[in-house]
């Protein structure tokens, strides 16, 4: 299996130490990573809304919202009030519209990888 790598800009990469397998981390995000393993399954590719837009209905101030992208079904956050500090004192609007073309979405696909057994510890599970 192949994976097409667009969009990278080198310059900003940085090379880390490879000597020893480790699983990739939080702190890998926005970073390219190489691992070892076998694909087991691949998903089909998915569309995603990552971010939107909304407009609180009160005093009319928009504002973005990001999907958890880490949680299944990528929920965005609930708005218990309006964040708006425009005004001399808060807005206290708790009611809220999707701003129309406002969304930011991506695609993705899901690939399980198993690691190799060669890789694996003596009594480590897979």
């Amino acid at each position: 299996t192949h994976a097409r790598i667009t969009n990278i800009e080198i310059s900003n990469m940085e090379i880390q130490d490879n000597s020893k397998p480790s699983l990739p981390r939080s702190r890998d995000i926005n970073s390219l990573v190489q691992i070892q393993g076998t694909v087991i399954r691949t998903e089909d590719p998915k569309i995603i809304e990552i971010k939107k837009e909304v407009m609180c209905q009160k005093c009319k101030y928009i504002f973005a919202i990001y999907a958890d992208i880490e949680t299944e079904g990528n929920p965005f956050p609930r708005i218990l009030q309006c964040p708006s500090m425009s005004t001399e004192k808060p807005c206290t609007g708790r009611k809220f519209l999707d701003v129309p073309n406002s969304s930011l979405i991506t695609n993705y696909q899901e690939i399980k990888v198993q690691e190799q057994f060669k890789m694996l510890g003596m009594g480590t599970i897979p």
